[in-house]
């Protein structure tokens, strides 16, 4: 493997779906031929110094000020990413670096191109669904930043993608040849065993010990309009008399709480819908532990927002919990219908509540569903084994 850098905005250990996959990733490769440049964050030396490869840590972008934005007539605005520029051209020049992977398209791009143009270095960008949607181009990108990006994809040497789905977005804007393009999928970290007395304990400080004799769906992702959450809602509306003992809990945050809860008091459903928004990582598993079924039917949206993947569907069934999952993007990478999971129309509550009876009054073939869920997902979706082939195009 040639040596690399990764320059990010999102990295471990910060929250979120790109920090957890490169860093990841990078715990896989080569130790000496990856370095990695990303922001500071907080406890990052903490994990820098558990990590076996180099990681560079600064500020890499100026905050935004009124001042800056507006300026006065003439005056040159010098980009907020030029420290980002400034560093990596450090790096590159101070580590021998032979290529560059980007974590993001904008400004990360921007970087990569420039340092090709001038230190002849090339690079390769990565994607994860959004990031292509609103480059191709957006309908919300528009002018400067849309030229920008199809300027930085034409000169990218390599592509890298998240899914299948997310791909086939991005070929319609690139000639790459095959041979450079690769998919790498994100993986599930295995969940956290418990001791049972601190399971115990731990079940009874977040009070889940109530629904030791539910039936429980959970949906665990950001509290946003693409994930579904309202769908399931209006599903028990159809379920609760023929189910009395059916209770969904949501784990998550985010800017749709207000408009959820809303929507479980108009519904009369607080006795049946519980939302948990302060959940750390080392909780999860007691959630998934309880539930019966997993289930999110993301859709989706008009502006093109939509599932690239699905990190969670595979967190689900490394639990060996059948899935209910939407049918669109690249969620079908992730779930396989009728044999890991159910796939819907994510924006029928009919065929929701179809899939929801199926699973519970049919229980030898929900535990089928879920028992393959979780052998495909530990044969396939492996960080070690998606690194061996991220290794491919780096070579």
């Amino acid at each position: 493997m040639k040596k690399t850098l990764l320059i990010t905005l999102d990295f471990a250990p910060m929250v979120g779906g790109i920090a957890t996959y490169w860093s990841n990733l990078c715990r896989n490769l080569p130790r000496e031929d990856i370095v990695v440049l990303a922001p500071e964050a907080a406890s990052s030396l903490d994990f820098d110094m558990r990590q076996p490869y180099l990681i560079y840590r600064y500020n890499l972008l100026w905050p935004a000020s009124p001042e800056r934005k507006r300026g006065e007539q003439g005056q040159w605005i010098w980009p907020k990413w030029l420290p980002f520029l400034r560093h990596a051209w450090k790096i590159c020049c101070q580590e021998n670096i032979q290529q560059i992977v980007v974590g993001q398209i904008l400004p990360g791009g921007t970087i990569a191109l420039i340092l090709k143009l001038f230190l002849r270095i090339p690079y390769i960008v990565s994607f994860h669904g959004m990031d292509i949607i609103r480059c191709g181009l957006p309908r919300r990108w528009q002018g400067r930043k849309k030229w920008l990006a199809k300027k930085i994809l034409a000169n990218a040497d390599g592509i890298i993608t998240n899914s299948e789905f997310t791909m086939g977005l991005v070929q319609r804007f690139t000639t790459k040849l095959p041979e450079q393009q690769i998919v790498v999928y994100p993986c599930p970290n295995e969940n956290v065993i418990l001791m049972p007395r601190a399971a115990e304990l731990l079940a009874r400080r977040l009070g889940l010990d109530k629904f030791a004799n539910k039936r429980v769906l959970l949906t665990v992702g950001r509290l946003v309009e693409r994930k579904g959450h309202d769908k399931v809602i209006s599903a028990l509306q159809f379920l609760r008399d023929k189910y009395p003992d059916l209770v969904y809990l949501i784990v998550g945050r985010g800017q749709n709480q207000s408009k959820l809860e809303r929507m479980i008091q108009d519904e009369n459903l607080s006795d049946c819908v519980y939302l948990f928004t302060k959940v750390r990582d080392e909780e999860l598993p007691l959630f998934y532990e309880l539930a019966n079924i997993f289930i999110m039917p993301s859709r989706e949206l008009p502006d093109g927002d939509v599932e690239g993947f699905g990190i969670v569907y595979l967190e689900a069934a490394l639990c060996g919990k059948p899935v209910i999952a939407g049918k669109s993007g690249g969620v079908s990478e992730a779930v396989e219908h009728n044999k890991t999971g159910l796939l819907v129309d994510p924006e029928d509550v009919g065929d929701i509540v179809k899939a929801i009876s199926k699973l519970l009054d049919d229980g030898q073939f929900a535990d089928l569903l879920g028992q393959r869920a979780n052998a495909r997902t530990r044969r396939e979706f492996q960080w070690a084994k998606q690194a061996e082939k991220l290794v491919k195009i780096l070579e």
